[in-house]
């Protein structure tokens, strides 16, 4: 019976490898899912764990007419980097809306992806959601958005900026709510075990890093 040969050539693949798909490894990019909450101290944070938010939901109204007025304008912010990251791609915002309105309303939601360095914040990329005097509707929304190669330095954020905005051809009132609970648990305006169509309180950010394979 023939010796056994050791082999000679052991497997230097790199595992990590097998989790990208083959758009990931094409594009040399990686997407992480991060949620946006309000943590205790009334801030919105953003983080890569599945938490309770002190706020369910970020709701308010505009009865002013003519130009679009401001409901809510909230970053929510990654924690700074430990060392050096790229972005690029294209990056996904799902999250749940109610638009309620009285008459003539028209409400939008910017999702702008930001960096921030302790000073200055900078404009990256962002998407729109828009609803235009249209009966009053609550669902689940993904906005997409394409994101440039951008570099973040150690210590530099990731921020996610969500602009809610209103406004009314007569000075009929408009509510524009958005969900800020990774937990999915139901709000005053967003109910996701009851509504229907499915509506979720969920904030979630689907972001695109380049990765080294």
């Amino acid at each position: 019976m023939a010796a056994l040969i050791p082999n000679a050539f052991p497997d230097t693949s790199n595992p990590a490898i097998a989790s990208y798909s083959y758009t990931d490894i094409a594009e040399g990019t990686g997407v992480i899912k991060l949620y946006g909450f309000i943590d205790s101290g009334g801030t919105p944070t953003l983080a890569e764990q599945v938490v309770y938010s002190s706020s369910i939901e970020s709701t308010g109204s505009k009865t002013t007419s003519g130009a679009y007025s401001t409901i809510s304008d909230l970053d929510f912010d990654l924690s700074a980097f430990n060392y050096p990251k790229m972005i690029k791609g294209t990056a996904l915002v799902g999250y749940g809306y109610a638009f309620d309105q009285t008459n003539y309303g028209y409400g939008k939601i910017i999702f702008t992806v930001r960096k921030w360095d302790g000073t200055t914040e900078t404009d990256i990329a962002s998407g729109t959601w828009a609803r235009e005097n249209a009966p009053d509707a609550k669902a689940a929304q993904v906005t997409k958005i394409t994101i440039p190669e951008h570099h973040f330095k150690r210590g530099e954020i990731l921020r996610l900026n969500v602009l809610s905005q209103a406004r009314s051809d007569d000075a009929s009132a408009v509510r524009l709510t958005i969900g800020t609970d990774p937990m999915n648990r139901d709000g005053t305006y967003i109910i996701p075990s009851t509504d229907t169509p499915t509506t979720t309180t969920k904030l979630e950010f689907y972001c695109p890093f380049k990765i080294d394979i």
